[in-house]
């Protein structure tokens, strides 16, 4: 990781594609194939079963309250450099 400059992580933040809301809209298939999300689905799993090094945040009415504890929380960044 180091010769390649790769930072290490704590927190994974993803947000998958809007599939369902894009099937209500459209019933064209190239859009709602579009919105098909595969890798979303591998960082979350691979996030979980990381679970003592990483913390997966997949919902966006989580920001806020995260943003707001994470100053007083026990995550600190470490530094790989």
């Amino acid at each position: 990781m180091k010769s390649e400059k790769i930072v290490n992580f704590d927190m994974l933040i993803i947000n998958l594609y809007p599939f369902e809301e894009t099937i209500k809209k459209t019933k064209k298939s190239d859009e709602i194939i579009e919105m098909i999300d595969i890798g979303g689905h591998s960082l979350i799993r691979a996030a979980i079963k990381n679970y003592t090094k990483t913390t997966p945040i997949v919902s966006p009415t989580d920001y806020k309250q995260i943003i707001r504890k994470l100053p007083n929380s026990k995550l600190r960044r470490k530094n790989t450099q």
